[in-house]
């Protein structure tokens, strides 16, 4: 009578080898695909005969059988293919990106005005600031002059 536990265990090790002759045979098709030489495991090339008579060196075996898989396409696996032009992407990267940055200009700009009426802002910090508003301006006049200019287009 056999033991549960054996028949487990080599059924295990019967899958446990099926999966190594599976992957064995996908690194084979990769390694021919990249244009490298397969190298053998030299135990399993240099396999000698335990036969005194007939002490020659066995051939390694040809690379197990590679199994085939279905293809599948990339909208079989997301569910549906979608349109990167749709409507809410659209609205979700053009639309809310430019509103928050309107909102974000207006709410900075509120912020000055009030805090110049009520002297927060002293009259030496209005020209650094004022100096500072202008700089990038005359620095994109000075680029286009030159012909270094960049254009960031909007898309």
């Amino acid at each position: 009578m056999s033991n549960p536990e054996d028949d487990l265990k080599a059924r295990e090790l019967e899958g446990l080898r099926a999966q190594v002759a599976a992957l064995t045979a996908r690194v084979h098709t990769l390694e021919l695909k990249a244009g490298i030489e397969p190298q053998l495991n030299t135990p399993a090339a240099a396999r000698v005969s335990t036969n005194a008579s007939d002490a020659t060196v066995g051939s390694a075996p040809p690379p197990p059988r590679t199994p085939q898989f279905p293809s599948i396409a990339s909208s079989q696996i997301l569910g549906t293919s979608r349109d990167s032009a749709d409507l809410e992407g659209t609205i979700g990267r053009l639309w809310f990106n430019r509103v928050g940055i309107f909102a974000l200009l207006f709410g900075v700009a509120f912020f000055l005005k009030y805090a110049f009426e009520n002297n927060w802002i002293g009259p030496s910090v209005r020209v650094v600031l004022g100096l500072l508003g202008v700089l990038p301006s005359s620095s994109g006049a000075s680029g286009s002059a030159t012909g270094e200019a960049r254009s960031f287009p909007i898309p």
